[in-house]
């Protein structure tokens, strides 16, 4: 079979199964890191994580100055004459964006130099993870690129493409390193992206692909509950963007979020005041991808949160709780099984949880009891192994509204990080698997 034969092979299964839309096989995320979700697919990371550095990714694309301007691989076009046919590239218009010149053929994983002997020299690179059913350690040949880079001529991406390694479809939280990939953010953007009449292509901006339809916002916005069961199950979207699965254990746990290309904005769509989840360099302290995911929404209580969500603070996939840190609207966990519910003492509680403060780390690192926070329902710890008494030996107290909030036994294990990860390439509200990106 001959490469471009071949490609529309992919291409076509990727349409009729809406590639990647696998919702049942999430990957439970890294342990320990800030949770930057792991996909079966390219879902898109979390919930209640913990800080986003997910340390510095392994390069092995061009050192800092980016790719020539000229590199073919990656390039726009609107028929394979645009492209290098001697290095056997072709027009790739299907589904995702405008055109852009890629190999024939599947490429594959290797070092920088095999990679660019392939792809067309130097600047281009091998991608994997991209958003087709494709053999693991297989990718796309694409322009390479530099994440922070402001100009084409330091390593950016033109105009309708994100730099990025798709780290939230690896199951390391890392990626590939970077490559040029189609991420609209206009309809203008949209033009070429699939043979017949253009007009017709809008840019879905929650999730940087052109589709025949923009975004509904008469559906759920950004970090409500959805259900990826129910979804795949009546194929009838639920939220403006990606429906995340936050859950390895119940598939009925999920959260809406949006994908967004941190070079052209840091907002997220539905609240200014939301922070994107996004891979952060540890030593550079600056985004080491290019494609940042909308979905924590931010709360105080219980009652900030939409139903059968609570307000929870950060955890890591080990059940570690931190309550120095801002907490978001998510599904409850085995050490936060009624989220923040305000209480005066024991008599308000439910579900084996006593009237606590929060405890955290102090200026030196040591675990503290924070009595200047209110009290709250929670489980016993060390420090406070029975809770706040009622004062008269049962009479409940009354601590307002948020301390009936039951939102019911966790279905967790106990990670609220826990948030699959996986998403679709194309579909508006393609179930992602967000199990990893707190």
């Amino acid at each position: 079979m001959r490469r471009k034969e071949w490609l529309s092979v992919i291409l076509a299964a990727c349409m009729a199964t809406a590639c990647g839309d696998d919702a049942t096989n999430g990957t439970t995320p890294d342990a320990g890191r800030a949770d930057t979700g792991t996909p079966t697919d390219t879902g898109a990371p979390t919930d209640t994580g913990a800080p986003t550095d997910t340390g510095t990714p392994t390069d092995r694309g061009p050192a800092d100055a980016g790719a020539p301007v000229d590199v073919r691989a990656g390039g726009a076009c609107m028929t394979d004459d645009d492209c290098d046919a001697d290095l056997g590239q072709i027009c790739l218009r299907n589904l995702i964006g405008s055109g852009f010149c890629t190999n024939g053929n599947v490429c594959t994983n290797g070092t920088r130099t095999e990679e660019e002997s392939e792809c067309g020299g130097r600047g281009s690179t091998c991608l994997q993870f991209v958003p087709f059913n494709i053999p693991d350690g297989s990718g796309l040949c694409t322009r390479a690129c530099t994440v922070n880079a402001q100009t084409q001529a330091a390593g950016a991406c033109r105009e309708g493409m994100a730099c990025t390694g798709f780290w939230y479809r690896d199951g390391e939280g890392d990626g590939d390193s970077p490559g040029c990939f189609p991420f609209c953010t206009s309809d203008a953007q949209c033009a070429g992206a699939m043979a017949g009449d253009a007009s017709v292509m809008r840019c879905n901006t929650r999730t940087g692909f052109c589709s025949g339809t923009a975004v509904d916002n008469t559906l759920r916005a950004d970090g409500e509950p959805c259900n990826p069961m129910e979804l795949q199950m009546t194929m009838m979207p639920q939220c403006r963007g990606v429906c995340f699965s936050t859950s390895s254990t119940d598939r009925t746990q999920g959260l809406c979020g949006s994908y967004i290309n941190v070079r052209v904005t840091s907002m997220c769509p539905d609240d200014p005041m939301q922070t994107p989840i996004v891979p952060i360099d540890s030593v550079t302290r600056q985004p080491s991808d290019g494609i940042g995911i909308c979905l924590r929404r931010g709360c105080e209580r219980n009652t900030d949160c939409t139903a059968p969500t609570v307000c929870v603070y950060p955890q890591d996939a080990m059940g570690n709780v931190y309550p120095n840190l801002p907490a978001s609207c998510g599904f409850p966990t085995m050490q936060q099984p009624v989220g923040i519910a305000p209480c005066v003492d024991n008599s308000n509680c439910t579900m084996g949880t006593i009237c606590i403060y929060p405890e955290g780390l102090d200026t030196t690192g040591m675990n503290v009891v924070l009595r200047d926070r209110a009290t709250q329902c929670g489980r016993p710890t060390t420090m406070q192994p029975t809770g706040i008494p009622a004062a008269d030996g049962g009479t409940p107290a009354d601590a307002g509204s948020d301390a009936s909030t039951d939102s019911g036994t966790a279905s967790d294990s106990g990670t609220a990080g826990d948030t699959g990860t996986a998403t679709d390439a194309g579909a508006a509200d393609d179930v992602v698997d967000a199990a990893t990106a707190d």
